[in-house]
């Protein structure tokens, strides 16, 4: 058993040969480093006194003329060590990398991650190196000719290795960078797909750098805002292979969808195409794999629950509707729902959609005074930002938190440009090749990408980029058959201020969208988390949000939809409606036609609005408040292109009631980021009441971020104080709002109508 070996490195003054001796077996070396291969070998690195690599990382030297060095295929893989006589150790790259050189022929340095690899031989054989993944691998030497290993996917770390050598030690970046953005519509990322998007297949991991591949200097969390503290969320308890308690398809008397028996008192047999569906009353049925049938409106009643069972295929349905007047429930708060489910809803939109708006189960679950359980995966935080300014070409990002995010996942990396619309903008969304945690002091994680991205995202002690996590393995989801919009906008020369008429929207366009939705009403209760709710929403229909809790007044103080995302939206992400004491917090919306987080009559107190984010909001059929150089702005009124007629300034956040606890919030886009109108009578069925909005008293209002707006009008800011919502007649038959300085409708500073 060998236990050490001993490297003596001497260098020759003016000589053009150093010498080293391992076991004082002597090997010349050049001093002049080749890069590629060659029957010269290079000269070798250093070591300190205690014989550790010093900061200045280079390739082996070689006795045999050919020379390989490729990625290892996982963030934390392990060489394995050969029988083979020689005691050359090949070392892995840490946070200062040395690369000892070889006797053996054919042999090529290895490119590991850690951060404290250890070099010692064995005796144990070994045919080929494998990959195991560790946390703190070692690399063992080994003197008889090894193929160097290969980027393989993470799926299959223990494949056989690449017998092909590269010249030199270097990284491909996967796609060339852009000099302008795109003016392509942000109609869809990808190609549309009823499909789920959580576990496409697996994807080479590229190396994760050592921390001396990361150069300085980082914008911490601690040190992002120059004047105040930015609060985060707090961190929730995820201890990975803890038991899980509570799951919903352990109860017992659970009855299987997938057998004819269960529907023998109801259908008499297992649910048909495009059949209506009731499950039968006092039973659980669980449903424990794909439905193939694309059915009708599935009906609970209330005392029966439809329950989703874990699956490790996943499980996809596709239906009409659901009409919730029991309980429909996927995980539990203590047992959060781990493998895959999709969830399509279909329908055509009607032609009089908006003046006829369909039934609350059509292409959407209306909980009907039951509850929707629905808990996904958890992860945290749900949106970081850029700890370091991103170049184009560049195929990984440096965050500020440390993140549990999947390979294979979708993120968005938001814009930091000032201009953000439909035609142009330099939002990415972009997919995980691999994660890795703290690579360096200053940095919570690096996140490696399967493209470069395309533009420059700045992150300096101003602001920063976001970015955000898009895909969650629980996924409610418009067709894409029948969802997206016909009447995209094609683009348009207006005479715009301040900017000109750089892609400014197209009025009455982008008015067909029609996704699904999910409202909570009736007295039903909504716990939703870690969902993924894309192509949702309804373009102007009134009420049909991607999620809708609607007029519960005190009665859902424990609802909550948390730790989700919405994105690719024909209507608002999420509406609170005459609702208190809700929960709306770490989600993440993305590409969002009018406002997205919602307060819609005024009325809405109590609410905790907390650590969401917002990107990439637009105006409603193209109609945007634009003004000229006064602070004054043409009124917008109510109509069948325009529903709510604020939607011509349509932000990340609408704020009609500042009596509610709005922390943590972060929004790019948009004619504003937070925009706080003045009501001075609440609207739609509350708009009786002897109550103004705008006087009531701001309750928290803490740690909101803001930027890349306020681009329409040179009186607009991140933070918007002011236009005014009013009823248009004495029959209160219509909507009108004015986005500019509106004299008739300010805010009265003292309390009245209390």
């Amino acid at each position: 058993e060998v236990s050490e070996v001993r490297i003596r490195f001497v260098c020759n003054g003016d000589n053009d040969k150093d010498v080293v001796f391992i076991d004082d077996v002597k090997i010349e070396a050049t001093s002049s480093p080749t890069k590629g291969p060659t029957a010269s070998p290079t000269k070798s690195p250093s070591t300190s006194p205690s014989g550790s690599p010093t900061a200045s990382p280079q390739a082996s030297p070689s006795a045999s003329p050919s020379k390989s060095w490729t990625d290892s295929p996982t963030t934390s893989p392990e060489a394995s060590p050969s029988a083979s006589p020689s005691k050359n150790p090949s070392a892995g790259p840490t946070g200062s990398p040395e690369a000892s050189p070889s006797a053996s022929p054919n042999k090529g340095p290895t490119n590991f991650p850690t951060t404290s690899p250890e070099a010692s031989p064995t005796a144990s054989p070994s045919k080929s190196p494998t990959n195991f993944p560790t946390a703190s691998p070692e690399v063992s030497p080994s003197a008889s000719p090894t193929k160097g290993p290969t980027n393989f996917p993470t799926a299959s770390p223990d494949a056989s290795p690449s017998t092909s050598p590269s010249k030199s030690p270097v990284r491909v970046r996967s796609s060339r960078p852009t000099s302008s953005p795109t003016s392509y519509p942000t109609s869809s990322p990808i190609q549309p797909t009823d499909l789920p998007t959580s576990s496409p297949s697996s994807l080479p991991t590229p190396t994760p750098p050592t921390a001396s591949e990361f150069v300085g200097p980082f914008v911490s969390k601690a040190a992002s805002s120059e004047v105040v503290t930015i609060p985060s969320p707090p961190q929730p308890v995820i201890i990975a292979g803890a038991s899980r308690t509570n799951c919903p398809e352990d109860e017992g008397g659970l009855l299987s969808w997938h057998d004819s028996a269960t529907w023998m008192t109801s259908h008499g047999h297992v649910p048909l195409v495009d059949e209506d569906v009731t499950l039968p009353e006092n039973n659980k049925v669980v449903v424990t794999q794909s439905i193939v049938e694309k059915l009708g409106v599935i009906t609970i009643p209330p005392t029966s629950e439809l329950v989703f069972a874990e699956n490790g295929d996943g499980i996809a349905m596709e239906i009409h509707g659901m009409d919730v007047q029991g309980i429909f429930r996927a995980g539990s708060q203590s047992c959060r729902y781990e493998t895959d489910l999709t969830i399509t809803l279909r329908g055509s939109r009607p032609a009089d959609a908006v003046t006829n708006r369909p039934a609350a189960a059509y292409k959407g679950i209306s909980v009907n005074g039951g509850s929707i359980d629905l808990h996904g995966e958890r992860y945290y935080p749900t949106w970081s930002r850029l700890a370091q300014t991103v170049s184009a070409g560049q195929d990984y990002l440096l965050l500020q938190d440390d993140v549990n995010w999947k390979p294979n996942k979708e993120i968005v990396l938001v814009t930091t440009a000032v201009h953000d619309s439909h035609l142009w903008h330099q939002n990415e969304v972009m997919t995980i090749a691999s994660v890795q945690s703290n690579p360096t002091e200053g940095v919570g994680a690096v996140v490696w990408l399967t493209q470069a991205v395309q533009y420059d995202h700045i992150a300096n002690n101003g602001y920063q980029a976001e970015v955000g996590l898009l895909s969650r393995n629980i996924k409610i989801q418009g067709s894409s058959v029948d969802s997206e919009l016909t009447d995209p906008d094609p683009g348009c020369e207006r005479n715009v201020v301040p900017f000109g008429n750089v892609a400014a929207p197209c009025q009455d366009t982008r008015l067909t969208g029609f996704g699904g939705h999910i409202i909570v009403h009736s007295g039903g209760k909504g716990y939703v988390e870690g969902v993924e709710l894309y192509r949702m929403g309804q373009t102007n229909v009134l009420g049909r949000y991607p999620m809708h809790f609607h007029v519960l007044g005190d009665g859902c103080s424990d609802c909550y939809f948390k730790d989700s995302s919405v994105h690719r939206s024909f209507y608002r992400c999420i509406s609170i409606h005459g609702t208190n004491s809700a929960t709306v917090s770490e989600n993440v919306g993305y590409d969002i036609q009018g406002y997205c987080f919602y307060f819609e009559d005024g009325v809405e107190e109590n609410n905790e609005m907390s650590y969401n984010l917002a990107a990439h909001i637009h105006p409603v059929g193209g109609h945007i408040a634009i003004g000229d150089g006064g602070q004054t702005i043409p009124e917008f009124s109510q109509s069948d292109a325009l529903t709510l007629p604020a939607d011509v300034t349509a932000s990340g956040f609408y704020l009609s009631n500042l009596h509610n606890d709005i922390i943590g919030n972060a929004a790019s886009g948009g004619w504003s980021g937070f925009a706080m109108p003045v009501f001075h009578r609440p609207t739609g069925p509350h708009k009786d009441l002897n109550y103004r909005p705008a006087n009531r008293l701001t309750k928290v209002i803490d740690g909101n971020t803001a930027h890349s707006t306020g681009f329409w009008w040179r009186h607009a800011g991140a933070f918007y104080s002011g236009g005014s919502l009013f009823f248009g007649d004495a029959n209160d038959s219509y909507l009108k709002y004015n986005a500019g300085r509106d004299q008739a409708h300010e805010r009265s500073p003292c309390l009245i109508d209390m």
